[in-house]
């Protein structure tokens, strides 16, 4: 008998408990827990905070139902200071799709994967690796400023698989992998990349993050990769695939692909050319603090670091960027895994550059990027 704690009260924390329940005899559902609990029970079910583990209550497993990046290092982090280590992440459609998340024997199938520790190499929860460095959308202020990029630049896809494999050497887990762009529909390479990808890392949550403005017109050969691969397909719901939607659906669906279109009818700017002295402030406040990014080699807290670099060249601000503290060589002899994931789950000098203030505004394509889209007001008091 498995005494089990999930963490998290919503629909999805809900469905792992529907699933459990279906076997008495192998699980105990001991209930959920929420760092913002308000409630004693939900459902029939107790509702705990992250206090009482390991003082009111003790549990053999715990199943993360969260999918929110942010969120889950530092349940993650909760979770290994109270010495749990046998904790699974639920899939991340898998609550919407209703996939079955326990064998027929009742034991804990592929949708609910568990997270591997080591005392040798440490965890890395999630990557993003942008794969191409332009687009075919000119979106106003977008994060990784691939509005500014006229060079079409095509990575090698055994670039990136070489950067996939020395984090693989460095770390001994790592669950989550997004690629996305730029545009990573445009890649040349997609097919033997997400092959790849999925040879090394044989059970991880793989996905795309694409606009999908190609999908409709997607090379069977392509879409064959993203099912045979396992891909999950996760769409920004830009104003101009209003139209599109159920092309798009009708595509995926065909080859019985997991999709999710989030809304993006919205953008907004947080970037400053002043320096802010409460990092650590904005650093717990961010949305972005989950992210961690890699790009040629460079690993780094999220993708503001690139944003920067692009707005350096293109602007001329001076934004200034450190080696060994707002990113790390993974090639480096001198690379130190624990150390780094160390410094990253901490704010970075880099967050002197955003603020807390944020300014929404609604999505709009642009012919010629500003600097005035992407960071707040006084913009040329910095340059």
């Amino acid at each position: 008998m498995q005494r089990v704690l999930i963490w998290g009260k919503g629909e999805a924390a809900l469905y792992v408990a529907e699933q459990l329940k279906n076997y008495p005899d192998q699980y105990e559902i001991i209930g959920l827990v929420d760092s913002y609990a308000t409630e004693d029970s939900l459902h029939d079910l107790a509702v705990y905070t992250p206090e009482a583990i390991d003082t009111d209550i003790t549990v053999d497993q715990v199943i993360i139902s969260v999918t929110g990046k942010r969120g889950l290092y530092q349940i993650i982090e909760i979770l290994l200071q109270k010495k749990v280590r046998d904790i699974f992440l639920l899939k991340y459609l898998a609550a919407q799709e209703k996939w079955p998340l326990l064998d027929s024997n009742g034991y804990i199938d592929t949708h609910l994967r568990k997270i591997r520790f080591s005392d040798q190499r440490p965890t890395f929860l999630y990557v993003e690796i942008p794969i191409v460095n332009h687009c075919n959308l000119n979106c106003k202020g977008c994060f990784v400023s691939c509005n500014e990029n006229d060079v079409k630049e095509h990575i090698p896809v055994t670039e990136i698989i070489n950067d996939l494999q020395q984090m693989k050497k460095h770390f001994y887990d790592i669950p989550w992998i997004r690629f996305y762009g730029g545009e990573p529909l445009l890649f040349k390479g997609i097919e033997q990349l997400l092959e790849k990808a999925r040879k090394l890392f044989f059970d991880s949550e793989i996905d795309i993050l694409t606009n999908g403005l190609l999908i409709p017109g997607l090379k069977d050969s392509v879409l064959q990769s993203i099912q045979d691969n396992n891909i999950t397909v996760n769409i920004s719901h830009y104003p101009p695939i209003d139209k599109m939607l159920h092309l798009i659906e009708k595509k995926l669906s065909g080859y019985d692909i997991p999709y999710i279109f989030h809304n993006k009818s919205k953008f907004m700017k947080f970037f400053t050319l002043t320096e802010n002295s409460a990092i650590e402030k904005i650093a717990r406040s961010c949305f972005l603090s989950g992210c961690r990014h890699l790009t040629k080699g460079k690993l780094s807290k999220c993708s503001s670091f690139v944003a920067f670099e692009k707005l350096n060249k293109q602007f001329k601000t001076k934004y200034v960027i450190h080696e060994n503290e707002d990113w790390f060589d993974i090639y480096n002899n001198d690379f130190n895994a624990w150390n780094v994931v160390k410094q990253l789950n901490k704010a970075i000098p880099l967050c002197r550059y955003c603020s807390l203030k944020r300014e929404e505004y609604e999505w709009e394509p642009v012919k010629k990027a500003k600097l005035e889209d992407y960071v707040l007001s006084n913009v040329h008091e910095f340059l």
